[in-house]
């Protein structure tokens, strides 16, 4: 998946027309759900244990 990703975006930025507020919006929407998306399993994994597994930061 970060794969494609890095691809949509060499594709957004070598393509100047994609380049609109819409399109901009959709891209940065994209991004984030990658992000929360690999977050997810940090946090279930929290939940089940109570607190940080991994020791406060």
């Amino acid at each position: 998946a970060p794969d494609l990703h890095c691809h949509i975006n060499v594709l957004f930025y070598r393509t100047k027309n994609l380049l609109t507020s819409s399109n901009v919006l959709v891209l940065n929407l994209a991004i984030s759900d990658m992000v929360i998306t690999m977050q997810s399993p940090i946090v279930v994994v929290n939940s089940f244990w109570n607190g940080p597994v991994l020791g406060d930061i």
